[in-house]
């Protein structure tokens, strides 16, 4: 048994040293500027292929229709010469909010005062 296991660790250890061998001889990834020319080419060759890019003149048919469909959404979400303005003048709602909120934080502090002045007194004091 001892043997046999024996047997399997030198094979498995012969098997490591073998595939590290291989895997030491990777070819050197190839220099920046070669990387960005390969990614330029097949930019270049998708485009043609799906006639996307310089590749493409869209026919007057195509351009009336991407007009429409933009003047469609700029409606759709008031942009463009569809925006409407805001309503002008001055709006008591968000003013109220914020008045509720500067007193709310002016009541937080008088509070966080008063405990701190109170815990701040001996017991002497306080006879």
């Amino acid at each position: 048994m001892f043997r046999f296991a024996r047997l399997t660790l030198i094979a498995c250890f012969a098997a490591l040293v073998l595939t590290q061998g291989a895997l030491a001889t990777t070819p050197q990834p190839a220099s920046k500027a070669a990387v960005i020319r390969a990614e330029m080419a097949r930019g270049d060759a998708l485009n043609r292929l799906y006639g996307l890019g310089r590749y493409t003149t869209p026919t007057p048919a195509q351009l009336r229709a991407i007009q429409r469909r933009s003047i469609a959404m700029n409606k759709v979400y008031g942009l463009g010469r569809f925006a409407q303005p805001s309503a002008p003048g001055f709006d008591w709602g968000d003013a109220g909010i914020g008045g509720a909120a500067v007193l709310g934080t002016v009541l937080l502090a008088a509070a966080g005062a008063a405990v701190a002045v109170r815990r701040r007194q001996s017991p002497a004091d306080a006879v």
